[in-house]
């Protein structure tokens, strides 16, 4: 979530990235080890390129320069599911600030 880390990726990303690593949010970069590394690396890419290939993530007003919506949001696995259900394990998706940034995880799937 420190953007002197990696920067330029906001809460909606971030959090998908950091589930689909499997991370905690609110573990510190430092903490990570080189296989978890590699795993946010792959997921970073991942992730980017999936909301790159849905046109982005229209959350409230964003449109594309043709003016429609983009596709991300309809496959959000965390972010703004708070109370609801991880689909991975069942677990109740969490919401926790840090950093002063919103963040949405699974506290099974993300260690």
């Amino acid at each position: 979530m420190d953007q002197s880390k990696i920067a330029g990726i906001g809460n909606i990303y971030a959090s998908e990235i950091l589930f689909e690593a499997g991370i905690l949010p609110a573990r510190p970069a430092d903490k990570i080890d080189c296989k978890e590394l590699k795993k946010l690396y792959k997921s970073i890419k991942n992730v980017l390129n999936k909301a790159i290939e849905l046109r982005g993530t229209s959350d409230s007003d964003y449109r594309d320069t043709s003016g429609a919506q983009g596709g991300f949001q309809k496959v959000l696995k965390v972010y703004r599911r708070t109370g609801k259900k991880c689909g991975r394990c069942g677990t109740i998706i969490l919401r926790e600030t840090i950093g002063q940034r919103g963040t949405f995880y699974c506290p099974v799937c993300q260690k």
